[in-house]
C-alpha cells in the first residue's frame, strides 16, 4: 500500500468488550492485546468485515450487566450472526486470531489461571465448528499485539504493539540519578493542588462537606474545564450533558463528584506524550484511572477497604512516573524489548538504569506532598503488598487493580506486574486463584474505552 493511501485511511481502536462490522471503506479497525483476545471476519466477495475484542472465555458473574462482547462464548457468535445480517455468506469467512498472551515477568499462577488460553479455546471451537479457517494467528506465548485489519483491502496484520527500533546507547544518553539529582527532580514538580489534598483529607475522614469544594472548583476556570470534561467522558459513562460544576454535584452526588474532581487534579500532572511509560497519549492518566475504578469496585466486592480511599490510593499509585518518565523516554524501546521478550521485571531495569524505581520515586514524591501514610504505603508497595505494614489490605487491593489494567489494557503503562505470590495475596483479601476471572468480570466496562485512548497514535 501506497503511503499516501495509507495515511489516508481513518482508525477505529476497538476496544475490550466490543466488536465492529464494517463495509469496504478507508477505515482500518484496530485492537491492542495481551490476554485479551480479538478475532476479524473477513467476507471479502460480500466486501464486508468485523472484528471482535473479547475479555475471557464466558461469563463469570450473575450479577453484573451482561455485555455479549466481553466473552467468547457470546460475543464471537455475535459477531458471526452481525455479520451474517450484513450479507456475508458463512462458508466465504475468513478469520484471524490474536492475543491471548501472557504478561512477563510468567509465574507459576499465571500458567494455571492462563485466562487468554481459555479465551481462545473458546475462540478456536466456536470457529471449527462454523468451519471458518484461520488464515492468521499470533496467540499464546507472552507480549503485546496490535492486531490491525484494513477494511479497504479486508488485510489483516499482526504485529508487536512496540517496535524494536534501534536502542539508544543507554549509559551515554541517561541523565544520572544522583541522590542530590533526585532532590531536584522533585523539587522540579510542581507542587499537587490545594483542592487535591482537600479531597484526600475528606476522603480520609469520611467527611463530604460540599460547600467549599464545588466553590474552589468554580473559581479555577482550568480546573472547572477538566471536571466537566470528565464527567461528560465515557469514564462516568453518564447518559446527557453536564454543562456546570453545580449541574455535575447535582446529577452525579457527592462521592462522585469528589472522585472526578481528584482525577483532574491528576490528569494535570501525569505526561501526555506517548514516548515514555504509555505507548499512546494520555495513557498514564488512563491507566491511573482504570487501576482507581477498579480498586474502588474490588473494595466494593471484598468488603476489606473503604472504596474511596481505594479509588484514591488507586489514582496515585503510580506517581513516581512522573518524574521518572522523562528519563525512560530515552530507553523505551530497550525496556519494551527487554521485558517483553527477556522477561525481566519493570523494578529491575528501573534499578539499573536509574538507580530508583518508580514505587521509591513516588514515595519521596508523596512524602514531599506531605500526602497521609497509608496513601505513601500503596505508592511504595504496590508491586509487592507482603512488604506493607500499615494496611496490606488496601495496599493488596491496588495491586490486584494494577494487575488487572497490566494483563487486559496493554500500552497504557509500562508495568510487568509479578504474579508470583498471587495466591497470597488474593487470600489476604478473602479470595482464591480460581476468583480471579471473576474479579476480572468485574471490571468497570467503561474503563476500556475512555477517550484518552482515542487519541493513541502509530507506534
Amino acid at each position: 500500500m501506497s503511503p499516501n493511501l495509507r495515511h489516508a485511511l481513518q482508525k477505529r481502536m476497538v476496544h475490550s468488550c466490543d466488536l465492529c462490522v464494517q463495509k469496504r471503506d478507508k477505515v482500518i479497525l484496530e485492537a491492542w492485546l495481551a490476554t485479551c483476545v480479538a478475532v476479524t471476519l473477513v467476507d471479502r466477495q460480500a466486501g464486508v468485515g468485523g472484528l471482535v475484542h473479547l475479555l475471557l472465555p464466558e461469563p463469570m458473574c450473575s450479577d453484573i450487566a451482561f455485555v455479549p462482547a466481553t466473552y467468547a462464548s457470546t460475543g464471537l457468535p455475535l459477531l458471526i450472526s452481525q455479520l451474517r445480517a450484513a450479507g456475508v455468506a458463512l462458508e466465504r469467512l475468513e478469520a484471524c486470531v490474536a492475543g491471548g498472551s501472557l504478561v512477563a515477568p510468567v509465574s507459576a499462577h499465571d500458567m494455571r489461571l492462563n485466562i487468554g488460553g481459555r479465551t481462545t479455546d473458546v475462540v478456536l471451537a466456536i470457529l471449527a465448528q462454523a468451519r471458518i479457517p484461520v488464515i492468521k494467528e499470533e496467540i499464546g506465548g507472552y507480549g503485546h499485539w496490535k492486531l490491525s485489519l484494513d477494511c479497504s483491502s479486508w488485510e489483516t496484520s499482526i504485529a508487536p504493539l512496540w517496535q524494536p527500533g534501534q536502542d539508544p546507547p543507554l549509559r551515554q544518553a541517561m541523565p544520572d540519578l544522583t541522590p542530590d539529582g533526585i532532590g531536584r527532580a522533585i523539587a522540579m514538580v510542581r507542587p499537587i493542588p490545594q483542592v487535591a489534598l482537600k479531597i484526600i483529607q475528606m476522603t480520609q475522614n469520611g467527611d463530604y462537606a460540599m460547600g467549599g469544594l464545588a466553590a474552589e472548583v468554580r473559581q479555577d476556570q482550568f480546573m472547572s474545564g477538566r471536571v466537566l470534561s470528565l464527567c461528560n467522558s465515557a469514564f462516568l459513562a453518564h447518559r446527557g450533558h453536564i454543562d456546570s460544576v453545580q449541574g455535575a454535584l447535582t446529577l452525579l452526588g457527592e462521592r462522585k463528584f469528589v472522585q472526578i474532581a481528584m482525577a483532574a487534579c491528576l490528569e494535570g500532572m501525569l505526561p501526555e506524550s506517548p514516548l515514555g511509560y504509555s505507548l499512546c497519549r494520555g495513557g498514564l492518566f488512563h491507566h491511573a484511572l482504570g487501576t482507581a475504578r477498579v480498586a474502588e469496585e474490588l473494595a466494593r466486592f471484598t468488603g476489606r477497604a473503604d472504596a474511596e480511599v481505594a479509588f484514591t490510593a488507586g489514582l496515585l499509585h503510580d506517581i513516581g512516573k512522573i518524574i521518572l518518565d522523562q528519563y525512560l523516554a530515552a530507553s523505551s524501546p530497550y525496556f519494551y524489548r527487554t521485558m517483553h521478550t527477556g522477561g525481566r521485571s519493570l523494578f529491575e531495569l528501573e534499578r539499573e538504569q536509574f538507580g530508583i524505581d518508580h514505587a521509591d520515586m513516588g514515595r519521596r514524591l508523596g512524602e514531599e506532598w506531605a500526602l497521609p501514610d497509608n496513601l505513601i504505603e500503596v505508592i511504595s508497595h504496590h508491586h509487592d503488598p507482603g512488604r506493607a505494614t500499615l494496611n496490606q489490605e488496601l495496599v493488596t487491593l491496588v495491586y490486584l487493580a494494577d494487575l488487572l489494567m497490566t494483563g487486559f489494557q496493554p500500552g497504557c503503562s509500562l508495568e510487568g506486574m509479578n504474579s508470583a505470590q498471587l495466591e497470597a495475596h488474593l487470600g489476604r483479601v478473602g479470595l482464591t486463584p480460581e476468583q480471579f476471572p471473576v474479579i476480572a468480570d468485574r471490571m468497570p466496562r467503561s474503563i476500556f474505552s475512555y477517550k484518552q485512548h482515542l487519541e493513541g497514535g502509530e507506534v
